[in-house]
């Protein structure tokens, strides 16, 4: 009875391990805030440690830019053609898009990862175990992907933190959200939060903490070329860094 126990376990309500290879951390930051099921284990997984990936139930590549080796590749190739379940979505190199899933799958990870946000996030995490690992006893059907419309600025709600970010279009709407939550301090230095190379929900709170109006910023192209930056006449300029942002910056 205990063995077929820890069949049944094992077969309706082990954890899925989900592993992340090749992925920024501003993306794995968003996915894994919005993972609220203990079951679901989600990973990093480097190029240096591939002799781990078959103890994952998926590993999900993001192809753009993927530097591996022949060897490295290999492996990857030996776990998907083994039982491992792997999705490459982007990749830049033909020889890199590793995939062991039916399209339908395929087309529904693609459609939940592009669409983002932690609504996206967290009903792809439930495809996974459902549809990928086979997992149904704890989990009910995920939502349909939905497309999101980024916009120039965002913020959590601070009455909603785990909710998804709030987007803005211009800068006048978003001053106009700061002032209804009490973020909008006269006479404070404005500082500009922009790049993709990290999470930056916890620097944004910390910023705000300490007496400055934060300005997260998605397109700090479109910000300075429309002028809106002019209305925020900031006292400094936060890039996380990824690549070199442009003339229009030095101009």
């Amino acid at each position: 009875m205990i063995v077929l126990g820890v069949v049944v376990w094992n077969i309706l309500f082990s954890a899925t391990r989900i592993a992340f290879l090749n992925y920024q951390v501003i993306t794995l930051g968003e996915i894994a805030k919005a993972n609220d099921n203990d079951r679901i284990k989600l990973s990093i997984l480097d190029v240096e440690e591939l002799d781990k990936i078959g103890k994952y139930d998926a590993v999900l590549i993001n192809g753009m830019g993927l530097r591996i080796t022949a060897e490295q590749r290999a492996v990857i190739e030996e776990a998907a053609q083994s039982g491992v379940t792997v999705i490459t979505t982007m990749a830049t190199n033909p020889a890199n898009e590793i995939i062991s899933a039916d399209s339908t799958t395929v087309a529904t990870i693609k459609a939940y990862l592009n669409g983002g946000g932690r609504r996206n996030y967290r009903n792809m995490l439930t495809y996974i175990r459902r549809n990928i690992d086979g997992k149904t006893m704890d989990t009910v059907d995920p939502e349909a992907p939905v497309k999101r419309e980024q916009k120039l600025l965002y913020h959590i709600d601070p009455t909603a933190p785990e909710d998804e970010v709030i987007d803005f279009g211009s800068v006048a709407e978003y001053d106009a959200f700061l002032k209804k939550h009490g973020l909008l301090i006269e006479d404070a230095p404005r500082i500009i939060l922009t790049g993709q190379m990290c999470e930056p929900e916890e620097l944004i709170a910390e910023l705000e903490k300490s007496g400055n109006v934060v300005y997260p910023v998605r397109n700090m192209q479109n910000l300075v070329q429309s002028h809106q930056v002019d209305s925020i006449r900031p006292a400094a300029v936060i890039n996380m860094a990824h690549g070199r942002m442009g003339d229009y910056i030095v101009d």
